[in-house]
């Protein structure tokens, strides 16, 4: 019988294991998620697709952050790396079309945002939350995860195989690729220190070949 410690080793490697199977999101699979969703979380979805940007991010993005044609962004996992975690994006008229399409009829400070649910939230959630109408990082995996099951195209992979709002960053940033953005502004918006993490992300959906040619 194996004592608790050597299992807790198991449970950690076979979890890692799995999360390295997470499949990648293609663009149709990202609109058949956004079709099953909520309007406000379908904004979410668009944001982080046009803007390459995380939930902690979307979640926390507040009008007050834009200033003209320009939108300030602290990355939240990277904030105490310097410079590269602190962005001011010049908005592209795709963005500035994202972000003009957050405003609603709805008064709040949070670009993202959404009407609360009456008698669901409990006190621990209530005191995460600054305003009613913040949705946090939880809530936007949640209505990522409900949506693409929604959808019955992910039926039968694998927990730890099926995308995740995570993934959304990866598609975008392939997309800006193909559109012809360079590599380094890809990796100055993903906020990413090295360009071998930036790499990491693109390479989820095509590794680039490497031209042999005798001359």
């Amino acid at each position: 019988m194996m004592d608790s410690k050597a299992q807790l080793t198991v449970d950690v490697v076979v979890q890692k294991d799995d999360v390295v199977k997470r499949q990648p999101l293609t663009i149709e699979a990202f609109n058949a998620i956004r079709e099953k969703a909520d309007p406000w979380f379908q904004k979410a979805m668009d944001l982080a697709l046009e803007s390459l940007q995380s939930r902690a991010e979307i979640a926390s993005a507040k009008f007050a952050d834009i200033d003209g044609d320009t939108w300030k962004v602290i990355r939240k996992k990277t904030k105490s790396y310097g410079v590269s975690a602190r962005l001011k994006i010049k908005m592209w008229p795709e963005l500035a079309k994202v972000l003009d399409a957050c405003r609603d009829a709805i008064a709040s400070p949070y670009i993202v945002h959404k009407l609360p649910r009456r008698k669901q939230k409990t006190k621990a959630q209530a005191i995460l939350r600054d305003h009613p109408t913040q949705g946090l990082p939880e809530d936007i995996s949640r209505a990522f995860a409900t949506a693409r099951n929604k959808t019955e195209l992910f039926e039968d992979w694998g927990q730890f195989e099926k995308p995740s709002f995570h993934e959304i960053r990866a598609l975008g940033a392939d997309l800006k690729r193909k559109a012809g953005w360079p590599n380094e502004l890809i990796q100055q918006l993903m906020a990413h220190s090295d360009k071998e993490m930036t790499n990491h992300y693109l390479d989820k959906h095509e590794t680039p070949w490497t031209k042999v040619e005798r001359e």
